[in-house]
């Protein structure tokens, strides 16, 4: 809880400051702050010592996330951000599998070792061999005047304005038109008022609702699924942690395929990655529900161990398209912001979401009923994300016109 609880200040601090200042520094700032904790956690032998570590430790996830998808926004364009948002949701997926494994081997203090020393290596390369990338030079509209690959944006203000311009040939240009767009695409000095326009904008406010019901059985699995098979449902340890660790490969499975046939489906149309991500969602739920009603000692192994790869494979497609339909109806100005409050709506669905489950069972009586409850909040999150259809490529559409 320590965890989610300075990683949300912290999120939205660090969204406003990358969307108007360079990335790449704070980026690499954040990591060694972060991850700093992190690897003194491997040496903390108290119980206010490891509070304290893990509670720094959400600054690097809590500051990461916005700077990430504003950085990665701004390197790729639309035809690619499901793919990179997959392979970022692979390394995270990747990390905790690792820690899966190498924790119970080798005890649980190594993997913040092996995790943290790897970050600074990344945030010494960072400074030292990246540059930072034209802010909107991946959009299409920007690449149509000429503005992308060979242009750059920089702040003309002198100081920590928002003015940004897109350089040519024949030189600056504004990057932003005065356009007939609603007031929810207007660039802002405001960073209060930037939070305020991402909720007035349609598409984002769903995206960001989605996260609070579908992040509940998120945290049905990974708190409480092993402890009810082995306690409830009669399998072994073993065996149920064995049922967790496939849920994990087939989450990686699914952010793979996931990025890779929602980028197709871009380029089809921009309503055809939404269904894919309310349908794959709502079906995550049934492969879930027979692990919690049909699993036990009579039943067959084999069939737990395939529903728990399904579930998490269905689950974990929309994750990447989430994350690339928010890039393509936001400002890259606006894009840490969009990030902060999406990573914020997780992170009450991860942090509360054990206490609102750990209620459910104390007002149930009946941990099998209340559990499979909490499931359907996939269907909810499915629900959400298919009225972002409707939405979608209005939203889209608004936000390259003011890119011109």
């Amino acid at each position: 809880m320590a965890f989610f609880t300075l990683g949300c200040p912290v999120s939205f601090l660090v969204g406003y400051l990358a969307d108007r200042h360079r990335r790449i520094p704070l980026f690499a700032l954040i990591i060694v702050l972060g991850e700093g904790a992190c690897f003194f956690t491997y040496f903390t032998t108290t119980y206010t010592g490891l509070l304290v570590t893990r509670a720094l430790t959400g600054i690097s996830v809590g500051g990461a996330l916005p700077l990430i998808f504003s950085l990665l926004s701004d390197m790729f364009g639309s035809e690619h951000r499901q793919l990179v948002s997959a392979m970022v949701g692979g390394g995270m997926a990747f990390g905790q599998m690792l820690a899966g494994f190498v924790g119970p081997a080798y005890g649980w203090r190594l993997p913040f070792i092996i995790v943290s020393i790897p970050a600074f290596i990344c945030a010494l390369l960072m400074l030292t061999t990246l540059k930072e990338p034209a802010r909107g030079g991946q959009e299409a509209a920007v690449k149509e005047i000429g503005g992308g690959s060979g242009g750059r944006v920089q702040d003309s203000s002198g100081g920590g304005g928002n003015k940004e311009w897109v350089e040519r040939e024949n030189g600056n240009i504004p990057a932003r038109k005065a356009v007939c767009v609603p007031d929810v695409y207007k660039p802002s000095e405001d960073g209060w008022e930037t939070f305020k326009q991402l909720l007035r904008n349609k598409t984002a406010m769903l995206l960001f609702l989605q996260g609070l019901p579908g992040c509940l059985p998120w945290g049905l699995v990974y708190v409480f699924l092993n402890d009810y098979l082995s306690n409830d449902r009669g399998l072994s340890i073993e065996s149920a942690t064995l049922v967790i660790t496939l849920f994990g490969v087939g989450c990686f499975g699914g952010l793979v395929v996931g990025g890779a046939y929602g980028q197709y489906l871009q380029g089809k149309s921009s309503k055809q990655p939404i269904i894919l991500m309310a349908v794959t969602e709502i079906i995550g739920c049934f492969p879930l529900f027979y692990l919690l009603n049909n699993v036990g000692e009579g039943s067959s192994y084999g069939v737990a161990l395939l529903f728990s790869m399904l579930s998490g494979f269905m689950a974990s497609i929309t994750g990447p398209n989430v994350r690339a339909v928010l890039q393509n109806v936001t400002l890259p100005e606006q894009r840490g912001a969009a990030f902060a409050l999406l990573n914020t709506t997780d992170d009450i669905g991860k942090g509360a979401g054990p206490f609102v489950i750990a209620l459910m069972v104390t007002a149930f009586g009946d941990r099998q009923l209340a559990f499979n409850v909490v499931i359907l909040g996939w269907l909810l999150g499915g629900i959400v994300n298919g009225l972002i259809y409707f939405t979608v490529e209005v939203d889209e559409a608004a936000c390259q016109k003011i890119v011109r």
